[in-house]
């Protein structure tokens, strides 16, 4: 088995502190919860090459608290809208729309161990069920500073979110997409 590759860990430097000191600093996690993209394992941003790699999304840009536009919500189409996921779990059933989890069809208690919720030492006992027609994501501007990620998909992510980035050792820049940068 080949070594794993870390990725770039200049973009999420606190991760090396405790408790990610641990593991070696951030990673790139695989597909959970009946997604179909990767999520950085220390901020939940969704991987840039896998959200270049969506036709259809839009950026809904969060507040600028640390000044710079740092983080946009997406919503991306399920590739399996029709698909049920859990979408709640309880320690018991608040209205009569979970399901125990003694009484979880062979179906149900499939999804809910493909979806992470049946992990040794998780608390849930009672799930609820439906589809998703999108998932819900995020991503951290941040991770555009990345080596690893293409040009392209920085590119993608930049002209689809209106804001165009530069990243010199620790400055960044930003302006409007289309613009000329400001000195």
């Amino acid at each position: 088995m080949l070594p794993e590759v870390l990725p770039d860990q200049s973009v999420h430097p606190e991760a090396t502190a405790a408790p990610f000191k641990l593991r070696g600093g951030w990673r790139w996690e695989d597909p959970r919860d009946g997604e179909h993209f990767r999520r950085c394992g220390f901020c939940g941003s969704i991987h840039p090459e896998d959200l270049a790699a969506e036709p259809m999304w839009t950026a809904e840009w969060a507040d600028r608290k640390y000044g710079y536009p740092h983080k946009f919500y997406v919503e991306v189409p399920n590739r399996e809208p029709d698909a049920l996921y859990v979408i709640s779990a309880s320690h018991d059933d608040h209205d009569g729309t979970y399901v125990p989890e003694e009484q979880l069809t062979d179906a149900q208690r499939a999804i809910a161990e493909r979806d992470g919720w049946l992990r040794e030492g998780d608390p849930w006992t009672h799930f609820q069920f439906s589809t998703r027609p999108n998932h819900h994501g995020k991503f951290y501007t941040v991770h555009l500073r990345d080596s690893g990620v293409s040009a392209e998909a920085k590119l993608v992510i930049e002209r689809r979110s209106g804001i165009a980035f530069e990243f010199k050792g620790t400055q960044l820049r930003w302006w409007p997409w289309g613009a000329a940068p400001t000195e």
